[in-house]
């Protein structure tokens, strides 16, 4: 058991800030539905207590990270089954100066894998928490890894990553 599982998306800024925390259990995911297919039998062979998520974001509010605290089962402007649904978000890390609580996540791969994940710890009652922090796309990359660093210190935390 693991207690910490973080992934980013290849070819963007979450990729090369994941590549410099040193979490050692990360891992790099293709924007797929196959690729985040195999990330959740991942998720339950390595059965983390925690999950970080890190994406790119293009929208506005580029000062900040961006913590999400909700997503769907939109993706790609459908809906995946009948009706709309939400999760909120189970989030360990605390927002700070440079990370604001956010809920729109839009409705791409961010927004699928979280959905995807929030719908694993439902259905599996897992005692897993989940963060998911978008980073936008022309961020100070070092400003970022430095932030990330700090929300991962156990001081900062909301719940404990190591007991």
């Amino acid at each position: 058991m693991s207690a910490l599982l973080a992934f980013a998306f290849k070819g963007n800024i979450s990729e090369q800030v994941l590549s410099k925390l040193y979490i050692s259990d990360s891992l790099y995911l293709h924007s797929t539905t196959e690729s985040i297919a195999l990330f959740l039998k991942k998720i339950q062979t390595i059965q983390p207590r925690f999950i970080l998520g890190l994406g790119m974001y293009s929208g506005r509010d580029r000062d900040k990270l961006r913590m999400e605290t909700i997503c769907s089962n939109r993706f790609r402007n459908s809906i995946l089954g009948n009706t709309v649904k939400y999760w909120k978000i189970n989030y360990f890390l605390k927002p700070n100066a440079d990370v604001k609580p956010a809920s729109g996540i839009g409705n791409s791969y961010c927004n699928y894998i979280s959905f995807q994940i929030g719908t694993l710890i439902q259905k599996q009652n897992l005692d897993l928490h989940y963060t998911f922090i978008h980073i936008p796309k022309n961020f100070d990359r070092e400003k970022a890894i430095t932030t990330l660093r700090h929300l991962l210190k156990p001081e900062s935390l909301s719940l404990p990553l190591y007991e």
